[in-house]
């Protein structure tokens, strides 16, 4: 029988997941980098090394001749797949570059069925309106990063403004106007700061809204083409104003402090739980659920 030594079982499996991770990008059936790898490996280690404590308390009850072998290559399996697979969704077709004052179109795919807009942005002034033909498209100044992936048939599109430079020495305002398409349902995931923002959506299927936002105003134009939109808010000094149709029912939990609000001027109905509730919200065929956490400001719903 071959006698195999632990370390080089270990080093041949480490070889092995680069060969196929690279075989694998080659073919452009992956998309990744060094970089990403190492880094993708860095946080599955910090997540899954309480597993380490694990292997060696089994090693030291049941000392038996491989099995801390087997123990050890299920670990770097299951640090791969985490890793990998999992927390950085190497899989994914993605694209990824830097924007400057130029205009970026992603088309529309016919497999496409919904959509995702993940916005992390900040000392931005933006527009967002529903368009016809294409998935996406933004025209800006100033610098972004954007990534687009793709999930079955899912398009995600991310946008950042991370570097600071052009912010920090006030060389170039940023702002944007993005385009999404009108015709697939959408979730909208929002991480902004001190910005400015007015969102028309009468147009675009909003099944889920997240806004977290810190100072700035935002004005967001919801329609009834979605028969439940789930939002939620939470929001630090900032102007937040919803408009709504009048027709879409609206249930509403609101948790704020030194705030100005005008719901006392929609005739909505306070419930025991301290909700408020619109009085056509069973009947209503578009309806909207609201959680709101806000600190200093003005938050503010108008029907239409």
């Amino acid at each position: 029988m071959i006698k195999i030594k632990n370390k080089k079982v270990n080093l041949g499996i480490v070889l092995i997941v680069i060969g196929i991770i690279w075989i694998l990008s080659n073919l452009n059936l992956i998309n990744v980098n060094v970089y990403n790898i190492v880094n993708y490996m860095i946080r599955g280690v910090f997540d899954l090394w309480p597993l380490i404590l694990v292997i060696v308390g089994i090693n030291i009850m049941f000392k038996r001749e491989g099995l801390n072998t087997i123990l050890w290559i299920l670990f770097f399996i299951v640090l791969i797949v985490y890793s990998l697979f999992i927390k950085g969704n190497i899989l994914e077709k993605t694209s990824n570059g830097n924007l400057k004052d130029e205009i970026y179109t992603v088309e529309m795919r016919e497999d496409i069925e919904k959509g995702k807009l993940d916005l992390d942005v900040g000392a931005t002034s933006f527009n967002i309106d529903p368009i016809d033909d294409d998935f996406a498209k933004l025209e800006h100044d100033g610098t972004f990063n954007y990534k687009f992936s793709r999930k079955g048939n899912e398009e995600n599109l991310y946008i950042s403004n991370e570097i600071p430079n052009d912010i920090l020495n006030n060389k170039n305002k940023r702002s944007f106007e993005l385009g999404l398409n009108k015709e697939i349902p959408w979730e909208l995931d929002l991480d902004v700061g001190a910005i400015s923002g007015n969102l028309n959506l009468k147009d675009i299927m909003v099944k889920k809204l997240d806004v977290d936002m810190g100072a700035g105003k935002i004005e967001i134009t919801l329609g009834d083409k979605a028969e439940l939109t789930s939002m939620d808010i939470d929001a630090g000094a900032s102007q937040i104003i919803l408009n709504i149709p009048e027709s879409s029912g609206l249930k509403l939990n609101y948790d704020g402090a030194l705030n100005s609000t005008n719901f006392d001027d929609l005739g909505l109905i306070k419930t025991e739980n301290g909700k408020y509730v619109s009085d056509n919200f069973n009947a209503a065929s578009s309806k909207y659920e609201i959680e709101v956490d806000m600190g200093v400001g003005q938050f503010s719903i108008n029907y239409y």
